[in-house]
């Protein structure tokens, strides 16, 4: 752990991380460029909802379902939570 990250720098970057062992396989250094990249994106896609799950949003006042109030209580930097609530609100208008 980067011990220069901030609290919740360090729990993203290990959901980040948990994300390859659990889904991923292979050397990133030997694999082509877009599947690389695509591993990140899943990686990453993986950390917001493992720091912020669905089931749990869902859960929350549609009134209270601002980024102040999810960085709160989950203990979140504000990007993260407004990120975070992007895809969950466009996850909600597909379905």
């Amino acid at each position: 752990m980067n011990e220069q990250l901030t609290p919740q720098q360090q729990w993203q970057d290990f959901c980040h991380e948990l994300a390859h062992v659990l889904l991923h396989t292979g050397d990133q250094g030997r694999m082509s460029p877009l599947f690389h990249e695509y591993q990140e994106n899943k990686a990453n896609n993986f950390m917001h909802h493992a720091c912020v799950p669905s089931f749990m949003l869902d859960e929350i006042e549609p009134s209270n379902l601002t980024v102040e109030y999810v960085q709160q209580k989950f203990n979140e930097e504000y990007d993260f939570a407004l990120k975070r609530l992007e895809q969950y609100h466009n996850k909600r208008l597909l379905f």
